[in-house]
């Protein structure tokens, strides 16, 4: 700032009021009830704990890399692969969560969500790994006999980009289900992909050539492309309606969330592909 140039007051009627209009302060009928429903909100569409945590325990398993629980509900996480091995990160993470709450309350504890550095580089790798069906190598997928389903399954992991028309733009990433009956036609509803996120392995054997040929049924489907499309508009839409409902219950304008519902999507990955096989036979 030149010395002929005015410095702003910070204590004047303009800024204060600019201030008041553009934050939180003064908003007295903002409990803590009702922030906690929006993170609830926010949770259940853009990378929630459990999307996470089942992304972060799969990758571990991935890369022979070893997750227990402590007796606190904190996990421990043994680094042992060496591209997972990252500058200021112990091989040995002794308390890591997946819910914030937790980390709030325990500052030593590690919170795993999707800007953490060990959750980027398990990101990075699995989309370095590809689908080479033709070459016996299928990359990220695994295959899964349970009795948790009544036909050849697949869940789909996206990794979405969204992009915001604040200013400036902002970009998020989102993780994204998508349940598809590999031989019919029958749309898997997203409420009940939490129970298949979570399903339990059957005894038996799954040999890795039966996977390999149920990913190319599942790849040479002529409406796949518009499926994972169809689900990414219906999770942009939750995102939008959310944010549209927030800025609503403040009961005025606040600019910086002046365009946060106006988003597009950005791009998006196929992360990884889980094949459920029913144990009990079955299409």
């Amino acid at each position: 700032m030149s010395d002929g140039e005015l410095a702003e007051n910070p204590f004047s009627e303009e800024v204060l009021m600019r201030i008041t209009r553009d934050s939180f302060y003064g908003q007295t009928d903002l409990s803590l009830d009702f922030i906690q429903e929006q993170i609830t909100k926010t949770y259940q569409s853009i990378g929630s704990p459990q999307a996470v945590q089942t992304f972060v325990h799969s990758g571990l398993n991935r890369f022979n890399c070893a997750l227990t629980h402590n007796p606190d509900g904190t996990f421990k996480i043994s680094i042992q692969h060496p591209d997972l091995k990252l500058p200021g990160l112990p091989d040995l993470i002794k308390s890591a969560t997946f819910d914030p709450n937790k980390g709030l309350e325990s500052p030593g504890t590690e919170v795993l969500d999707l800007g953490h550095p060990l959750v980027r580089r398990l990101m990075d790798l699995i989309k370095q790994e590809t689908f080479n069906l033709e070459g016996g190598s299928y990359g990220r997928s695994a295959g899964l006999l349970t009795e948790d389903v009544q036909q050849m399954t697949a869940v789909i992991t996206l990794l979405v980009r969204f992009v915001t028309h604040t200013t400036p733009k902002q970009i998020f990433e989102d993780l994204v289900s998508l349940g598809v009956h590999i031989y019919s036609e029958d749309a898997i509803a997203p409420h009940k992909l939490e129970a298949l996120l979570s399903a339990q392995p059957a005894p038996g054997f799954l040999p890795p050539s039966d996977v390999g040929e149920a990913l190319q049924d599942l790849f040479t489907r002529d409406d796949l492309h518009n499926l994972i499309e169809d689900r990414i508009q219906d999770r942009q839409r939750e995102v939008i309606a959310t944010r549209k409902t927030f800025r609503q219950s403040l009961k005025r304008e606040i600019a910086w969330l002046g365009e946060s519902d106006n988003i597009e999507v950005g791009s998006w990955d196929i992360l990884a592909v889980n094949i459920l096989w029913p144990a009990g036979g079955g299409n």
